[in-house]
Order: structure tokens, then C-alpha cells, then sequence
């Protein structure tokens, strides 16, 4: 079986453009002096940090969703978004924060006059 041919069939799936980039760092790793299985190795230790920085961000996110407070509506999580307009027409009451419920078609907004961290701190040792 001809070169070409080979290459035809048993790299078919790859576009052409990928396969110059293969050779341009074949080329860069002789160059080097890094050999395949060193690259591999580089793949391989990349590929576990960022499966282990997935894991902790899923941990991060349960307590996040474990620890956060329950709407009182539906039971959906509760999140705190801070309100940057200053008391005026826009923010009558002079509002400095505001919990907002998750659920779905839930609407539930509870507005406080605490800054974020001291809202935060209230609603978490209720």
C-alpha cells in the first residue's frame, strides 16, 4: 500500500490544517529535544489538574447549593446580589442589597438595607 494512500485511510478523519499542526510540533518537540512520551506525560499531568480543579469546583458548588438559604416561598436556593444604585429616585428606600430566589418560576425578592457582607453574615445565623 502506497504512502499516500495509507495516510488516506488511516487519517482521513483529521483535516489537513490539523495535520500541519501535528507536524509543526513534531518538528518543535525534535527541535527540543522533548521527546513523545514526555509530551504525553505533560498531556497527561494537565488533563488531572484540571479534572481535580473540576471536582472541587462541583464540591464548591453542593455546599454552595447544601449551605445557601431556602427561598420561603418555594425552597429553591437563595443568592445575594448587591445593589450598586445609591438612595435616590432609583432606589427610594435606599436598598443595599437583595436576596433573589433560584426556583424557576419562583419571584421572590427580599430587598435589605445592609451592605452585602453584613446581609450575608444576618441571613446565614438566623
Amino acid at each position: 500500500m502506497s504512502l499516500e494512500r495509507m495516510f488516506q485511510n488511516e487519517l482521513s478523519g483529521f483535516p489537513f490544517g490539523f495535520l500541519q499542526d501535528v507536524v509543526t510540533l513534531l518538528g518543535t518537540l525534535e527541535e527540543k529535544g522533548i521527546s513523545l512520551d514526555e509530551l504525553k506525560l505533560f498531556v497527561r499531568e494537565k488533563q488531572l489538574a484540571v479534572q481535580e480543579e473540576l471536582q472541587r469546583a462541583r464540591l464548591r458548588r453542593e455546599a454552595f447549593f447544601r449551605n445557601s438559604p431556602k427561598c420561603p416561598k418555594c425552597g429553591g436556593v437563595l443568592v445575594l446580589s448587591p445593589i450598586r444604585i445609591p438612595k435616590g429616585p432609583a432606589n427610594k428606600n435606599g436598598y443595599k442589597s437583595v436576596w433573589t430566589c433560584l426556583g424557576e418560576s419562583c419571584l421572590f425578592e427580599e430587598f435589605s438595607k445592609l451592605p452585602l457582607k453584613e446581609e450575608r453574615r444576618r441571613k446565614l445565623w438566623q
